[in-house]
């Protein structure tokens, strides 16, 4: 790096596509432009107000942004939606009590089902259900949409749903609703969440809709309600824009952390309270030795070895080694836990895109340094570091949060213009 990084300037703009050409349609992309995501929702919420449905489940979180410009062009139309936004694990916890109450009410978790309370009674479901339970084969997209709309629950299933018989999500997912997600590709999120919402009912009925969906244009599946675009206009898809939201916890505003005894929803806002009442040390004599570290002992050169891909090796730079750095010592000092997971999470957000590069291209990325992960924590250095990081802890995730919230708030500021301006009927 030129120059030291600030906190608030090593967690800013994320400029992770137009380095990279693409490929296989050998030029760049740009990131949509908000004018056209609000195109994008009016058709969406066209298409809703349009049906019978006025049940929408959101996958959480990539999708939640457009979701939301949809929930609100609705509201200005007088279209009454419910909405209801769900995140599963992708690959299942070792117990699914955690997910399941984050879904209940404090009232719906005390009330008494078959001699105990609800909550008990899922605690000990949840205990005894093996996480294999809700393993599913990988599949191809094709036979997955033919598959989600089938009654298959398994016997663990039907437990679950018996105790959550009456609740307000169970209901909720009884009724016939749309999926909504931003890119339905591979079609895991799609299965897995079919496999969860299961769990809570299994009088599931429900469709997809998405921005893009990864089957030819004229493939017939019932199950798919509305795709913007698909296998067979992708490039069109890409060129008008990349989706802008994967992988966005700072847009988003939100994470997740999620493992066998906790499942938890963490706003940027709740993080910068948390910490803001501690004692605030300045990071820069933390960014300061770290920098020197990272260049005395060549760290990004290490970690561009490992990188298989030479656009990615290329892409990699001294600031994603101090975002993993950081990282590992947040994991170091408290263990795997949410802020931990806040921090993994924003650094891999400056990673390669997911879409529309190729998923090899992200995967990579974190692979390098997992590879070198070990060596990079096994330095000398490192305890020294580890001992400068407890003292300005509190002030780092202060400030990566507040780096967020900035963006977060200035994009808010715009899509609540351009939604007034689409109100007024485009008058300013």
């Amino acid at each position: 790096m030129t120059k030291m990084l600030s906190v608030h300037q090593l967690y800013g703009e994320v400029d992770n596509l137009t380095f990279f050409v693409h490929p296989v349609y050998h030029r760049k992309f740009d990131f949509l432009s908000d004018e056209k995501l609000l195109g994008s929702a009016q058709q969406i919420a066209a298409r809703i107000e349009k049906s019978d449905y006025r049940n929408v489940v959101v996958s959480e979180t990539g999708a939640r942004p457009l979701a939301y410009v949809c929930e609100r062009l609705l509201e200005q139309g007088g279209t009454k939606v419910q909405w209801t936004y769900m995140k599963f694990p992708r690959e299942p916890t070792g117990n699914i009590h955690p997910l399941m109450r984050f879904y209940l009410t404090e009232e719906e978790r005390n009330e008494k089902v078959h001699g105990k309370t609800r909550e008990r009674a899922l605690r000990e479901i949840g205990a005894a259900m093996p996480s294999s339970t809700l393993v599913s084969q990988r599949k191809p997209l094709s036979q997955i949409l033919q598959e989600v709309g089938r009654k298959d629950q398994n016997e663990w299933q039907k437990k679950m749903a018996r105790v959550l018989e009456g609740t307000r999500i169970a209901d909720t997912l009884a009724k016939p609703f749309l999926f909504f997600d931003e890119y339905i590709d591979s079609g895991t999120t799609l299965q897995n969440s079919h496999r969860y919402f299961n769990c809570f009912t299994g009088d599931i009925d429900f469709r997809t809709l998405s921005y893009y969906t990864n089957i030819g244009a004229s493939s017939e599946f019932e199950r798919i309600f509305f795709s913007e675009f698909d296998q067979d206009s992708q490039l069109q898809c890409y060129s008008r824009g990349a989706y802008p939201f994967e992988n966005r916890i700072d847009l988003i505003g939100y994470y997740y952390f999620i493992n066998d005894d906790a499942y938890l929803r963490r706003s940027l806002e709740e993080v910068v309270q948390m910490f803001k009442e501690q004692k605030q040390v300045d990071p820069a004599n933390l960014l300061q030795n770290l920098n020197a570290v990272i260049r005395e002992r060549d760290l990004l050169e290490i970690v561009k070895e490992q990188a298989k891909i030479p656009a990615v090796a290329q892409f990699l730079d001294e600031s994603q080694i101090f975002k993993y750095y950081i990282s590992a010592l947040e994991q170091a000092t408290e263990g795997k836990g949410p802020s931990g997971e806040f921090l993994w999470q924003l650094f891999e957000m400056y990673g390669p895109i997911w879409s529309p590069l190729p998923d090899e291209y992200h995967l990579d990325f974190l692979q390098a340094f997992e590879k070198t992960g070990n060596e990079l924590r096994a330095i000398p250095e490192f305890e020294k570091l580890k001992e400068e990081y407890e003292k300005s802890r509190s002030a780092i995730l202060v400030q990566a949060a507040e780096a967020g919230l900035n963006r977060k708030d200035s994009w808010q500021m715009k899509i609540d213009n351009l939604l007034r301006t689409d109100l007024l009927g485009g008058k300013k």
